[in-house]
C-alpha cells in the first residue's frame, strides 16, 4: 500500500515522525470531522535522501507487515482467550469460571500482545520509499 505523508521531524534514531499530507484537505467535505489530520505515525527510510520538516514523501506498508500486525493486535487475544474457554471447559469447570478465565486469558492474550509489538515495532514500520511526486 502506497500513500503520501508529511515529515513531522527525524528522530536521532534516524527513523521519521511523519503525519497527514493536509495538502488535499482545502476541498474536503469531511474536513472537521476529520480523524487523521492530527495523527503521526514513525516511519523508516529506505533511501538516501535527508528529509526535512514538511517534506511530503511516499511510504509504503507491505501487505505482510499489515498482515502481521493484525494478527498481534486481534488475532493473539482472542486465541489466548479461546484456549482459556476450552482448558476450562475440558476440567468440566461452572460457566462462570469459564466466563471469568477467558477473560482472563483476553488480558493476557493483550498483555503478550502488547510485549510482542514492542520487540516487533521496528520490524513493522512502514517504509519511506522517496520524495512524493508533485502532480500538477
Amino acid at each position: 500500500m502506497m500513500k503520501n505523508a508529511k515529515v513531522m521531524k527525524r528522530n536521532s534514531d534516524g527513523t521519521y515522525v511523519l503525519g497527514c499530507d493536509s495538502d488535499g484537505c482545502s476541498g474536503c467535505k469531511s474536513r472537521l470531522f476529520c480523524t487523521q489530520k492530527d495523527t503521526s505515525f514513525l516511519a523508516q527510510s529506505d533511501c538516501d535522501c535527508d528529509f526535512a520538516q514538511n517534506d511530503s514523501v511516499s511510504i509504503r506498508l507491505a501487505s505482510s507487515k499489515t498482515i502481521a500486525s493484525v494478527a498481534i493486535v486481534f488475532v493473539l487475544p482472542l486465541f489466548f482467550m479461546g484456549g482459556a474457554m476450552a482448558i476450562c471447559r475440558l476440567c468440566g469447570c461452572s460457566g462462570g469460571i469459564q466466563a471469568l478465565f477467558s477473560m482472563l486469558g483476553l488480558a493476557m492474550g493483550m498483555l503478550v500482545s502488547a510485549l510482542v509489538s514492542r520487540f516487533l515495532s521496528n520490524r513493522l514500520l512502514p517504509v519511506i520509499v522517496g520524495r512524493a511526486s508533485q502532480e500538477p
